[in-house]
């Protein structure tokens, strides 16, 4: 056995130390080790981690350099593993961040902390850009009267490389704006970019329009270019959630006082209940043209917040309180103050059901998922006790508790508003929890995300107080997070590769150590690769 190993050596020495360099392309997973003649040790394949991930059926054994997350990789039969440090231990995250800072570096003081910014939404599209839509500090000697605090809506088109390929300014907003401001964006098939919100009157749209107190449905080309801009006029407006289906028509929802019209139609006024708010759905046909709105509250104020789409079925999540008409037939009573409601709604503006859940507490309803077989994901936050209905028609509630100032929640729906088995799932630490965003990846896995206020364990991690993201499958459930910063939003790729954006707080750790070391608070934003 001795001489059989040192044989093997000479061989191996004498083979590599003449060998010239070669070039591997992805999918060539057979190609061998690099060398070289000077004898200055091997080199191994060298990919980005897209490359690596489009190998046809690496075999088990195969290692590659990663250029981009600058770690050697191995394939385990199952997964690419980096060997930078060590094998990962049971439990243990094998996980990679790369990504960036923007904002602007010169900060403003709000309320008594520094800020510089701060994320609104994060998308990537069919190409791998990714695109952000982000409020951004504004330094330049303008202070209007009362207004001691001027920010600009921005969004913003970077390629895989974290390269901006262009930035759209929308306008200005000042401090008071800021408290009460709600804004998203959504990307359609030809990865067009559609923005909604409130127009304060202080945004200049590509053709020069702005209106008062209105929502504003913008849409730009992939280059930036406008397309076309539709506001409302009357009452106040706001838009708080955009999507597009496959024929490219466009649904929004927000929510609305007084009368408002949406486009000069008879059948496109609403007028709220009350002096109170309510909130609306209206869909738009491709070319920005409204097609119907349905509006949905009582006598207090009612909110639609979060909007998805899958085929012909739409499911719309909001909060109301007391008593509110959904549609023509259907009313809910809420536990306390304002309780979180959840509608499926075709796209012809009829509603099927509609399910609502809540406590005496505070709710915060953070994100909506719809799959394609017609189960809802529901992510949130409450303070309190969670009440629920196990199907959309029944009157008696089942109820869990919660246990610290505010914990985290998951709840799954089937397609016809009946909770589905094992959900509600609340989950958090002994401090107040909060919940930002959620994205699901080919495989059906939950991506989730937010900040929390004391240490608890998930997964068999434990979550440090700050930031999080927590992955919520079938199979595997792991947690990372750190110290010293939020989360905002998330999604995934179609590499099912992680991309995160949120809020940095002065100079501590986050997610991955000292990565990054900002001179002020940031805005952050993330790639990471399990």
């Amino acid at each position: 056995m001795k001489y059989t190993i040192i044989l093997f050596f000479i061989l191996f020495k004498n083979t590599f130390s003449h060998c010239q360099s070669v070039i591997i392309s992805p999918g060539d997973t057979q190609a061998g080790i690099i060398s070289n003649s000077t004898n200055n040790g091997i080199v191994p394949p060298r990919m980005n981690y897209t490359q690596i991930l489009s190998i046809a059926s690496p075999v088990e054994g195969t290692f590659v350099y990663d250029t981009e997350f600058k770690c050697l990789r191995f394939y385990n039969g199952s997964k690419w593993i980096c060997l930078n440090d060590k094998l990962p231990a049971p439990n243990e995250v094998q996980g990679n961040f790369i990504g960036m800072e923007y904002g602007n570096t010169i900060p403003n003081t709000l309320y008594g902390y520094t800020y510089a910014g701060y994320p609104v939404s994060l998308k990537t599209d069919s190409e791998g850009n990714i695109w952000i839509f982000y409020i951004n500090t504004f330094v330049d000697g303008y202070r209007p009267s009362g207004q001691n605090n001027t920010w600009k809506l921005k969004i913003q088109k970077f390629n895989s490389n974290f390269e901006n390929l262009w930035t759209k300014e929308l306008g200005t907003l000042y401090k008071d704006d800021i408290q009460y401001a709600k804004f998203e964006f959504s990307l359609d098939s030809q990865n067009n970019v559609y923005l909604t919100g409130r127009d304060y009157g202080r945004f200049i749209f590509g053709d020069g329009s702005s209106s008062n107190q209105g929502m504003f449905i913008v849409k730009y080309n992939s280059d930036g270019v406008f397309q076309f801009n539709k506001l409302t006029s009357g009452g106040a407006c706001n838009g708080n959630d955009v999507k597009i289906d496959a024929n490219g028509d466009i649904y929004v929802v927000g929510e609305y006082t007084g009368t408002v019209t949406f486009q000069d139609s008879p059948l496109s006024s609403l007028t709220s209940v009350s002096a109170s708010k309510d909130g609306f759905i209206a869909k738009y046909n491709s070319i920005g043209d409204i097609v119907w709105v349905v509006s949905v509250g009582g006598n207090d104020n009612d909110y639609a917040t979060k909007l998805e789409i899958a085929g012909t079925d739409l499911i719309i999540g909001g909060y109301f309180s007391n008593t509110a008409s959904f549609g023509n037939s259907i009313s809910k009573t809420s536990f306390g103050a304002t309780d979180i409601f959840i509608l499926k709604l075709s796209t012809s503006g009829s509603i099927a059901w509609v399910n609502t859940l809540g406590g005496t507490g505070l709710e915060n309803l953070a994100d909506i998922n719809l799959r394609s077989d017609g189960q809802i994901d529901l992510f949130g936050d409450i303070n309190g006790t969670l009440n629920y209905f196990a199907n959309a028609s029944t009157t008696t509630n089942q109820s869990v508790g919660v246990s610290s100032l505010s914990d985290l929640f998951l709840v799954k729906y089937f397609s016809n508003g009946n909770i589905y088995y094992g959900t509600p799932l609340l989950f958090g630490g002994p401090n107040s929890d909060v919940a930002t965003s959620m994205v699901m990846n080919s495989s059906g896995d939950l991506y989730l995300t937010g900040s929390v206020g004391e240490n608890f364990t998930f997964g068999g991690k434990t979550l440090l107080a700050g930031g999080f993201i927590l992955k919520y499958g079938s199979v595997e459930k792991w947690a990372v997070s750190g110290p010293q910063q939020n989360g905002v939003d998330i999604c995934v790729n179609s590499n099912n590769q992680v991309f995160v954006t949120g809020k940095m707080f002065n100079t501590k750790n986050y997610f991955i150590g000292n990565y990054l070391q900002p001179t002020t608070d940031k805005c952050y934003l993330w790639k990471y690769s399990e």
